[in-house]
């Protein structure tokens, strides 16, 4: 039996290199989208334009699952507890989101639209980061 499922530590983070990556791919995303739609021509995406916002926000996504699976220079139980307490909040604050956003969308006098998978993934991923790093912070 290898060291680390005797210890109990059975996901291994990405080395601490891949949070550069992804906020590169977080960053170049927007960039790219903006000189798509500056430099080509707007019949080619005229039937499909949401096309690129699909390819933008699948990026997001990948730079910030990139940034929550990079592991710390310490990692050590207290680091994976406070994981899985973001983790927690962050699932809470997804249900949330997907109750309440229909009903804000009625008074708000908006059409009611179903929430989309990838807007809640990234509302996750996004919360995941921000509460553990508050929760890296006060510890």
């Amino acid at each position: 039996m290898s060291n680390a499922k005797k210890q109990g530590n059975y996901f291994n983070f990405l080395p601490g290199y891949f949070k550069w990556i992804g906020l590169v791919i977080m960053i170049l995303c927007p960039l790219s989208f903006l000189l798509i739609m500056e430099f080509t021509d707007p019949q080619i995406f005229k039937n499909k334009p949401e096309i690129i916002q699909l390819v933008c926000t699948d990026l997001l996504i990948l730079g910030l699952f990139l940034i929550a699976v990079t592991k710390n220079k310490i990692e050590d139980e207290l680091t994976v507890t406070l994981r899985l307490r973001a983790m927690a909040m962050a699932f809470c604050a997804a249900i949330v989101y997907a109750i309440f956003q229909p009903i804000f969308d009625i008074v708000w006098g908006d059409p009611v639209k179903q929430v989309k998978g990838n807007i809640v993934i990234m509302f996750m991923l996004v919360i995941y980061l921000i509460a553990f790093f508050f929760l890296k912070k006060k510890r």
